[in-house]
């Protein structure tokens, strides 16, 4: 059953033999709760309590891997949203590190030099610092977003990506969030940054270019079915569609 939901208890398999089933048509980002019964013997046809709620994964990768919440400097907040279809770069950062305090602002003016050009990504601030009011000194001289301070994905991430020395940035596929670059510190010029963008929208590409053969395959079985008709085919004008000749 979903959380929140009044639709009350679906059967989502009729019978199983193993400890495991797949359910199928469940809403990303919802909870739901389940329950077993028996099919044969005294207790048949009894069910067992509800489970505890089991979350599912939202649809986007960046809400499953960075939480749903960014801040900005002067208080400004979004959804990760705004990072759909994006290459993301994760900057893990702080203010009493030396090393990061030299490389955010050449880092902050390259990222305003490619934004003025159109450039498809952005910059998401991991930091490490250990304390919230130097967290926001630091976040004030940054233009892209944070992770916000409050939140235990900070630290999460840094496990994850097994982030052991910083100033540490990560390249992430602009599809599923994947890391294509593991540390691109270092020399910021265009040239670097098209080789991000190769690697970030590579797996976009290959399902771009897979759905336009598709649609080209498609496109010649209608043809051929249509000089199969007679040599005609529907033609859609406005509100209306006619059968018309080739």
């Amino acid at each position: 059953g979903e959380i929140g939901a009044a639709t009350g208890w679906t059967v989502a398999c009729s019978k199983t033999e193993t400890p495991g089933i797949r359910v199928k048509a469940l809403k990303p980002g919802r909870s739901y709760m389940f329950r077993v019964a028996c099919l044969n013997g005294k207790n048949a046809n009894a069910f067992s309590y509800a489970s505890e709620p089991i979350g599912t994964l939202h649809g986007d990768w960046y809400r499953n891997k960075l939480g749903t919440e960014l801040v900005k400097k002067n208080g400004g907040t979004a959804t990760t949203d705004v990072l759909k279809n994006k290459m993301v770069l994760l900057y893990f950062s702080a203010h009493w590190c030396p090393p990061c305090r030299q490389f955010t602002p050449m880092l902050a003016e390259f990222y305003e030099k490619m934004k003025q050009q159109g450039k498809e990504f952005e910059v998401i601030f991991v930091s490490l610092d250990r304390e919230k009011s130097s967290f926001e000194e630091y976040l004030s001289q940054m233009p892209w977003y944070a992770i916000p301070y409050e939140s235990s994905m900070r630290m999460t991430l840094a496990q994850k990506y097994m982030v052991q020395g910083i100033p540490n940035m990560k390249v992430l596929d602009a599809t599923d969030g994947s890391i294509v670059v593991s540390n691109a510190v270092g020399m910021l010029t265009q040239e670097v940054f098209e080789q991000w963008e190769s690697k970030a929208f590579a797996a976009q590409r290959r399902a771009d270019e897979v759905a336009s053969q598709r649609n080209s395959h498609d496109d010649k079985e209608e043809d051929s079915l249509s000089k199969k008709k007679g040599g005609k085919k529907w033609v859609c004008e406005g509100d209306t569609c006619k059968m018309m000749d080739n």
